[in-house]
């Protein structure tokens, strides 16, 4: 199929069933309208930086990896998205300390650590239009505390879980 094409280009793919050109023109033209004219960005590179305690666990969407938090993209533009999964890592912050020769580390519940807070800082490095490389940098924090449900789903981005569980 064609789904590879977008994939690894940074573009789009768009579907029209049973195309009828007094059916879909228009709709046809208002997209591909917006695919020509809006503003994008070539040979990008994405990095992502989680606080301390916590790790990139999965990264969705059109890119190529070079590591899990360092990724390429042909092609970037300002309707495209990428969904990072992150968790906390099973070392206690600061790595914790070696025993000291032929002692046995004290056990950890390692299921247990939380880390305080969680920042995910993404910086994008792109070429624009005019060939001049810009940054862009995200930066958003969360309490890892424990809230009730009902908070949670004030916060939840109903776009964002679609994506979530569509790419599971």
């Amino acid at each position: 199929g064609l789904s590879p094409l977008p994939r690894f280009t940074g573009g789009d793919l768009h579907y029209f069933p049973d195309f009828v050109a007094a059916r879909d023109a228009a709709r046809l033209q208002a997209e591909l309208s917006r695919v020509l004219w809006r503003r994008q960005g070539r040979a990008a590179e994405l990095r992502l930086r989680v606080s301390r305690g916590w790790k990139v666990s999965k990264v969705h969407g059109h890119f190529l990896t070079k590591k899990l938090n360092h990724l390429l993209v042909a092609n970037c533009h300002e309707d495209q998205g990428f969904l990072v999964s992150v968790e906390p890592e099973d070392t206690p912050l600061g790595g914790g300390n070696k025993p000291a020769p032929g002692k046995n580390p004290a056990p950890l519940a390692f299921s247990s650590f939380k880390p305080p807070c969680f920042v995910l800082q993404v910086a994008l490095s792109f070429t624009d239009a005019d060939g001049l490389r810009r940054v862009r940098v995200f930066t958003w924090a969360a309490s890892s505390s424990s809230r009730s449900i009902a908070d949670v789903a004030l916060c939840t981005d109903a776009a964002v879980v679609a994506a979530l569980l569509a790419v599971r």
